[in-house]
């Protein structure tokens, strides 16, 4: 009878508090970012260039430059290993294999385009981008440890839903599993998304909310008691 293979556990390999962890299965750890456009606990429909229609689940994590050098250097490593990969079997002397900057997981938010236009949206000034998708919902989890495991709590998407976590602008952690895409669409540098932790909630994106006084000076308010409030029924309709 053939003996059956032992999984080898998954370890940590090195970690740098606050920032990024690298795991033994090549999976990264990307510490206290903040999300933007997290699509977790819903699916996102997407349609490619031949009418596919699939559903995806991902999440860009905005990286502050001013925080997370290593946490860049750690992606950039791990694509440098599937670059290495990909080298194989090329033939000899020829040119290095490099994913172009756009075919990449990670991105500078800064990067402008020949005219000096910014490519990524201002919610991207002074980050580092990584953007990650998966087929499957990644694992959920929150901020606070459950008191039988010790460990962060499990969610389900409800429960997440619920709690108003993973929106836009909120900070977390994230779990990305780097790969090597290799088919019809071309050849990738692509970001798995394995698990998203729920860390502290965050300024949202977006326009936001009209505050109270905003909104008194948008109305007029007449001075009169009648029982018209001010309405001119003849001049206002």
């Amino acid at each position: 009878m053939a003996e059956t293979a032992v999984k080898e556990k998954r370890k940590l390999v090195r970690k740098v508090p606050g920032v990024c962890a690298l795991f033994s299965d090549g999976t990264i750890r990307l510490i206290n970012v903040r999300a933007s456009y997290p699509w977790v606990i819903k699916a996102q429909k997407n349609d490619s260039d031949d009418g596919e229609e699939t559903y995806t689940y991902s999440v860009q994590a905005l990286m502050d430059k001013s925080t997370h050098g290593e946490a860049m250097k750690m992606c950039r490593v791990s694509i440098a290993k599937l670059e290495a990969a990909a080298q194989q079997g090329r033939k000899p002397g020829a040119k290095p294999f490099k994913y172009p900057a756009a075919k990449k997981f990670i991105k500078n938010g800064d990067a402008v385009d020949d005219d000096n236009e910014r490519v990524m949206s201002s919610e991207c000034e002074g980050m580092w981008v990584v953007s990650a998708r998966e087929k499957n919902r990644p694992l959920l989890r929150g901020p606070n440890k459950d008191p039988e495991t010790g460990k962060a709590e499990r969610l389900t998407p409800a429960e997440a839903q619920q709690r108003g976590y993973f929106y836009g602008g909120c900070y977390v952690d994230v779990i990305i599993r780097p790969w090597a895409m290799d088919n019809k669409y071309g050849k990738r540098a692509n970001a798995g998304l394995t698990a998203i932790q729920f860390r502290r909630h965050g300024e949202p994106f977006g326009e936001g909310r009209i505050s109270e006084d905003d909104i008194d000076d948008s109305f007029d308010a007449d001075e009169g008691d009648d029982d018209s409030g001010g309405w001119d029924d003849d001049n206002d309709m």
